[in-house]
């Protein structure tokens, strides 16, 4: 029996063919079924903001445990708004209170941290080390210091230097050492080669251009992977089940004609890495007027990259949206990326009309997920932004989260094991797991089916 795994957006049909090369699958055929696939397995990045991020605090934190196999607690959490100089103290009370919930349920929670930070270093304990230690800071070729906020005396770690890269591993493992083995690794952000010749934070302005050869750069952006190494053997020095995940698996250098630089400089000193925008933001066709609205060129350069992680052994965590988003603006007080003018379905205008998106528009992203990204260590997570308050539903008030109370078709759903690897037709991807069969055309976001 087939069933039409339905997304509300209105259907167009594509018929357009393959346009890149044929996706070649991992070779992991005998590990695939050591995965729990009970459920789609998950994992989730998100912070805690302001009243109603800590409201029913208890649900939230049991929602979490129960739902997310690994889940990164982001910078800047804060009841009262005042975030300066918190992130590592509620990391190390939220973990032990996540694990007095749910003390047998194997979670890994992970601390964020950051290659640079901007206009958020000032939310950790830790600046305030870097910034009495002026010799560690990032300063241009002319001595002049590279602030890291537009309004505070904030600074950057300079990789460059052996003692701030040690400085920056510190900061980053002394709240999981605090939390006495609660936490399990680390969340990196903004692994990439970065340009700081173009960055503009110089100056009593913090606004003036700043000068740095080609040379400092080069240096600098091999200070960080040396430093992402170190941070990597101190985490496993901490507790050899420890993990190391780098965010940084983007399209904009695919998209440029560049490659996949960050896979290249960084897959081999981390544990994983991150794709944040499938079918997102570079991964979207933002400016169509008509099907496909995804990027599929860009969509099928991250199943390879997916592919190669997994015969690395590496973690892949996969992030996307209901449905091609981009520009990002506030609903009901919570940032919420938007759908493309043309899109066939309305930009919601509340926080119950993005429950509602997500629910009519979950189908697609899961099904390419299932199909073309499931496999060993290779985790999903379907939300709208970074708050907790898009990952977790409101209990008691549902109209102040963007996640639906009454989601059970996607936290429950079983596909149980994967039978066989995806199997590709141009852009159209089938595959058998236990429960289902499935299949998706990457070109029509209407096209998810379940075979029984």
């Amino acid at each position: 029996m087939s069933v039409v795994f339905t997304s509300r957006a209105k259907k167009q049909a594509s018929g357009a063919s393959c346009q890149v090369t044929c996706i070649e699958a991992a070779s992991t055929n005998t590990t695939v079924a050591a995965q729990k696939w009970s459920t789609v397995p998950k994992w989730a990045d998100f912070g805690l903001y302001g009243p109603l991020g800590f409201k029913d605090l208890d649900f939230k934190l049991e929602f979490m445990m129960d739902n997310y196999d690994i889940i990164s607690l982001e910078k800047c959490s804060s009841e009262d708004g005042n975030f300066y100089y918190k992130s590592e103290k509620i990391f190390v009370n939220l973990t032990s209170q996540m694990r007095t919930i749910r003390p047998d349920r194997d979670v890994k929670i992970l601390h964020y941290w950051g290659i640079m930070l901007t206009n958020t270093i000032g939310c950790y304990e830790a600046s305030k080390e870097l910034n009495k230690n002026p010799d560690l800071w990032l300063k241009d070729d002319l001595g002049n210091p590279v602030y890291a906020t537009r309004h505070t005396e904030n600074y950057y770690y300079d990789f460059r230097s052996e003692e701030a890269r040690n400085l920056w591993v510190k900061a980053a493992i002394d709240p999981v050492i605090q939390t006495n083995g609660g936490a399990n690794g680390i969340y990196l952000d903004q692994i990439d080669n970065w340009n700081i010749r173009g960055l503009k934070a110089c100056g009593e302005d913090h606004l003036t251009q700043c000068e740095f050869s080609a040379e400092s750069e080069e240096a600098f952006n091999q200070g960080i992977i040396l430093a992402v190494q170190s941070l990597n053997d101190k985490i496993h020095e901490l507790d050899s089940e420890n993990i190391l995940i780098g965010n940084g698996l983007f399209n904009y250098d695919f998209n440029a004609g560049n490659g996949n630089p960050s896979y290249d400089d960084f897959a081999d000193h981390v544990d994983g890495m991150c794709m944040e925008h499938v079918m997102a933001f570079e991964g979207a066709n933002w400016q169509a007027k008509e099907p496909p609205f995804v990027n599929v060129n860009a969509l099928k350069n991250l199943v390879q990259l997916k592919n190669r992680l997994v015969e690395k052994n590496k973690f892949v965590l996969v992030r996307s949206f209901p449905g091609p988003v981009r520009n990002v603006r506030m609903v009901d007080g919570l940032n919420t990326p938007q759908l493309p003018a043309a899109y066939p379905y309305p930009n919601p205008q509340n926080n119950l009309e993005v429950q509602q998106a997500m629910k009519d528009l979950y189908a697609f992203p899961l099904a390419v997920y299932l199909c073309a990204f499931a496999d060993e260590k290779v985790l999903y997570t379907y939300s709208v932004w970074y708050d907790v308050r898009q990952s977790v539903p409101c209990r008691q008030d549902p109209e102040e989260c963007q996640f639906p109370l009454d989601f059970d078709e996607f936290l429950k759903m079983n596909p149980g094991p994967p039978l066989e690897e995806a199997q590709w037709e141009g852009n159209v991807c089938s595959r058998r797991f236990t429960n289902f069969g499935i299949s998706v055309n990457l070109e029509d976001e209407n096209s998810a089916t379940l075979t029984f």
